[in-house]
């Protein structure tokens, strides 16, 4: 019995008597459906979610966030399957641009509407002071990379590299120099500099 599967075992144990629970004349008969798999024709293809342009309007904007099919299924109770298929057919017929510009449309008006709604309440002191900061770093961040601005800002310190004079003295002296620097001792101890006037 070692190299029986659960199910051969099942259909030994079976009353040869005993009904199925479906017998032939109860299936239900598709005789277009078989055709179309014989021929190739089942493959799925989104039809249905590109007649719906609310849904199809939804998942050109979610493919535009970045999300993955799997994802833009569950948040439109379609299939994976759908979602892929009308995305193609839309790439395929050259009509992503209209809905990206539509998607586009509707970003500007909200972040042009929020930026307001923000400022008011900023004005009017129903901005928790807390989240001033973090609000406004990345107001300022999205203003920057509108303009093609930096968003960050870098503070870079470069030592001359000739490999035949770099000590350890020379690194030790060269790191000293920098602000709040801390002179680890070869014993392990570790002592702030001594600072001026002290």
């Amino acid at each position: 019995m070692s190299g029986q599967t659960k199910k051969a075992v099942a259909t030994e144990r079976r009353d040869a008597a005993e009904l199925y629970l479906f017998n032939d004349e109860q299936l239900p008969r598709r005789p277009d459906i078989v055709e179309a798999v014989k021929q190739g024709r089942h493959v799925c293809t989104g039809i249905r979610l590109l007649e719906k342009d609310k849904l199809c309007l939804r998942m050109v904007e979610l493919l535009m966030l970045g999300y993955g099919l799997k994802r833009i299924a569950r948040a439109l109770h379609v299939s994976k399957c759908s979602v892929k298929a009308a995305r193609d057919a839309l790439v395929a017929r050259g009509e992503v641009n209209p809905y990206k510009q539509r998607v586009v449309a509707l970003f500007e008006e909200i972040v042009e509407v929020g930026s307001e709604s923000y400022l008011a309440a900023l004005e009017n002191g129903e901005v928790a002071t807390a989240t001033i900061p973090v609000g406004m770093g990345i107001f300022y961040d999205k203003r920057a990379m509108a303009r093609c601005e930096p968003t960050a800002i870098g503070l870079e310190a470069r030592l001359p590299a000739d490999p035949a004079s770099i000590t350890v003295e020379r690194l030790r002296a060269w790191v000293m120099k920098l602000p709040g620097a801390v002179d680890f001792q070869s014993t392990g101890n570790c002592q702030r500099p001594a600072q001026n006037g002290a």
